[in-house]
């Protein structure tokens, strides 16, 4: 009676473990991906602001007004990894932490 309820007890401790580390890995990819997004607009950026700075082009107020969008797109995706990264941290704490757990139950 009591291995049955131990032996449940670990398969749901591992369903949840395995749960965890899936979304681990899907938030870990979102940010890579997002890290690489952030890097080809800080790259764009840098190329628009060395355009707008440019005396002699006519374009300048439309550029103007790409760079103030692009570096509002640069801060939201900031936050976004911001975001993304903690929860990382936070999910791999967690992981830790049920590993611990369930290795003291096992002891």
């Amino acid at each position: 009676m009591i291995v049955q309820r131990f032996n449940e007890e670990a398969k749901a401790l591992r369903e949840q473990l395995r749960r965890t580390k899936e979304r681990y890995e899907s938030k870990c990819e979102k940010l890579q991906s997002t890290s690489e997004e952030l890097g080809r607009t800080q790259r764009l950026l840098k190329k628009m602001k060395s355009l707008v700075d440019d005396k002699k082009l006519a374009e300048r107020d439309e550029l103007d007004r790409k760079l103030t969008k692009a570096r509002e797109d640069i801060d939201t995706k900031d936050v976004t990894i911001r975001v993304s990264l903690t929860f990382c941290i936070v999910e791999k704490k967690s992981q830790c932490q049920q590993k611990n757990c369930y290795h003291h139950k096992i002891m």
